[in-house]
């Protein structure tokens, strides 16, 4: 008689998971470095503008010629501007001549992920 076989012993699954794991962080990561039509590039690059809501500050990392805002904490010294109004979808800049406080405006644009925040300097 021959010998019964032995039972599968479940390494084979946990193999396969490890395998597939592997294939998704592959392909989160690529998806990260070269966008890859998802919208993921900008999803994770997001910059502050496009996050950011009316009532929160804005400090500028940059220069006024090349600007480079960050969201702050409104109580923190580095806070240089207030969000007074946010207009997603748009470069147009004159929409923050009629917001009342709004003393000047950010552009944000590309990719289709276009912002206009309305600022005030903060005292």
């Amino acid at each position: 008689m021959p010998p019964a076989p032995t039972p599968p012993t479940g390494r084979g699954g946990k193999k396969a998971l490890k395998i597939i794991g592997g294939v998704v962080v592959a392909v989160l990561i690529i998806g990260l470095k070269f966008g890859a039509g998802w919208g993921l590039g900008w999803l994770f690059g997001r910059d502050d503008a496009e996050t950011t809501s009316v009532g929160n500050c804005m400090h500028n990392d940059g220069t006024q010629t090349s600007p480079d805002l960050q969201e702050v904490d409104c109580s923190s010294d580095k806070a240089q501007y207030e969000v007074v109004e946010k207009f997603g979808g748009s470069k147009d800049s004159s929409k923050c001549e009629d917001v009342k406080d709004a003393t000047i405006s950010y552009i944000q644009y590309g990719n289709g992920h276009d912002v206009v925040l309305c600022l005030k300097e903060t005292s």
